[in-house]
Order: C-alpha cells, then structure tokens, then sequence
C-alpha cells in the first residue's frame, strides 16, 4: 500500500458507544517534513521518466528498424528491470541504516473494508534480507514499484500473444507457455510481497518464486526445441545457432547466487556486534550483501525471459 496517509486515529472498543474514535482533525501538512514533500515528487516523477525513455526508445526500434514486434518487447523487458534494479539499489546505496521495518495495519472502526497503516515498527537489530521485504513496508515507493513491475510484466505478455493470435502468427509453444507461467509467478512476487507475520502472504510469495524458475525453464526449451525445430525447415542462411552456453551460464549463476540468498542466513546466522556503535555498520553491510545475492540470483530470471524474446526465433 505505496504512499498511504491516514489521520491519527485511536482505536477504541465500538461496542461502547461512550467510547468514540478520536481522529486528528489538524492539518496533515503542518507535519510533512519539506524531505517528505521532495520525496513524494521524486517518486512520481521518477515513474514518469521511466514510463517516457521506454517508450522513447521502443517505438523508433519499432519504427526505424527491422526488428520483430517480440524483440522489441524483450528490449523493454530488459529496460523496465534494468531501471528497477537501479532505483532498487540507488536507495540501498543511500542507506546508512538498513533495518527491519514492520508495518502494522488496522481497518478503523466504521471505515471502508481496507487496511491501511497504522505504525511501522522498526528492527534495530535486524537487517533487511530481501527486496520484498523492503518493499512491504508501507508508504514507500518500493513497494509500488514492487507491484507495478509484475502488472507491467504480465500486461504486455498478455497483449503481445492477442496481437500474435489476432495476426494468425502463432505457433504453440510450450516454452512460450513456460514464460507466461513465469510471468505469472513474478506478478504474484510483487501482488504477495513478503510479510513474515503473515503465513499466507508468505506462501503466495514462495509459490510465486518457484513459478518465476520457469522463465529459465522456457528459454532452456526454447534453445533446445523451438531453434532446432525451426532449423529443420528453414534454408541455411535462415538457420539458428542455439546457445547452450548461455542456458548454462545463466543456470549456474542462478544456483550459486539464489543457493546463498537462501542458505547464506542459515550458514552465517547474523549476530548483532557486541559494541552499539558498530550495530549501524553490521545490520547495514549483511543487509546489502543479501539483497546483492537477492538481486544476482533472480536477475537470472529476469535475464532469461527478457532474452527468450530478444532470441525469439521466427515462425516457420
């Protein structure tokens, strides 16, 4: 829930009428820091900006040049992830304090069936540990970001096969239903963003992580199935090599660097440091370094659905 604000409410006992819902009734202005003015305006422009340069540079490719309608989606594939890893680990890298954040979120007595934030909580002893933890604090940009990408991801996979099917330009595929079934699983990482008090966000994240590995699965099949195939109907000049080194390569950094995102809190359990003025330093450092394995690790995937339709091979 990006950017919410609420009035200050206290929360009493409904089925005492005497006991009325105090609500802050002062100027919500008179309380925002000219930072937090600064910060919001940053946050939409930046959506703005990012929205403005993929569209700069995706409809002079489509316009200018030969490329196939399903490169050019895999180029802005390539763009909006590169963009959100950036601004991800622009705020890391600003960051003195990487802690944990919990958000606490009521529904106010007689109110709209919405939760909405009612404090935060931080974790001083804490660091974060992933980006979707990050991203499920309230009223941060990350976590609109969060949801947003997985829309956007799905949205147009979504537009591009409609268009392939309305042109009569589809060839089924079971590598391109294995991207959708990881498209779908990225939505859900950012729909279910990772809440460790609720079991059932949880689950919906796991279960979107483990739908993602098949953008990995799919280019696999798409250079050891789709290219071959391809090749045996296509004149010389048309053929395709495929790129085994790259599935593999893709692979292995995937294992390595996800297997330590996992493994490396059990392996190295964080220990806060005996000295308080060495806490800042400690939380912050192991935070950026399991969000690094985070990022290294899922960009795999990333990587791989965007060059599934970098490499998409014609129909044949």
């Amino acid at each position: 829930m990006a950017d919410t604000e609420m009035a200050e409410v206290e929360m009493s006992d409904p089925s005492n009428e005497a006991s009325a819902v105090k609500v802050n009734t002062s100027d919500p202005d008179e309380d925002l820091s000219p930072t937090d003015n600064q910060s919001k305006l940053l946050s939409a422009s930046l959506h703005m900006v990012v929205l403005a340069v993929i569209t700069a540079i995706c409809v002079p490719l489509a316009h200018r040049t030969s490329l196939r309608t399903e490169q050019i989606v895999g180029i802005a594939y390539l763009l909006i992830y590169s963009l959100y890893v950036v601004c991800i680990w622009y705020f890391f890298c600003k960051a003195e304090y990487l802690h944990r954040i919990y958000t606490h979120s009521e529904i106010p007595p007689e109110w709209a069936p919405m939760s909405i934030a009612k404090r935060n909580v931080p974790k001083l002893e804490h660091p974060i540990t992933s980006i979707s933890e990050f991203s499920a604090i309230a009223g941060g940009v990350a976590k609109m970001m969060l949801a947003r990408i997985g829309t956007i991801t799905w949205g147009i996979l979504i537009t591009l096969i409609m268009t392939q099917i309305k042109n009569e330009h589809i060839h089924v595929r079971v590598s391109l239903v294995l991207e959708c079934m990881g498209a779908y699983g990225m939505d859900m990482i950012g729909t279910f963003y990772y809440d460790p008090r609720s079991k059932g966000m949880r689950l919906g994240h796991h279960i979107g992580l483990a739908l993602a590995i098949f953008c990995l699965i799919g280019f696999w099949m798409q250079q050891l199935v789709d290219v071959p195939n391809r090749n045996k109907y296509v004149a010389d000049d048309e053929r395709q090599e495929p790129l085994i080194w790259l599935c593999v390569i893709l692979t292995v950094f995937f294992v390595i660097f996800f297997g330590l995102f996992e493994g490396w809190d059990k392996l190295r359990p964080f220990q806060p440091p005996k000295d308080p003025a060495e806490l800042k330093t400690a939380v912050t450092k192991r935070a950026k370094l399991d969000v690094g394995f985070e990022t290294v690790g899922l960009g795999m995937l990333v990587l791989s659905f965007s060059l599934y339709f970098i490499l998409y091979p014609p129909e044949w």
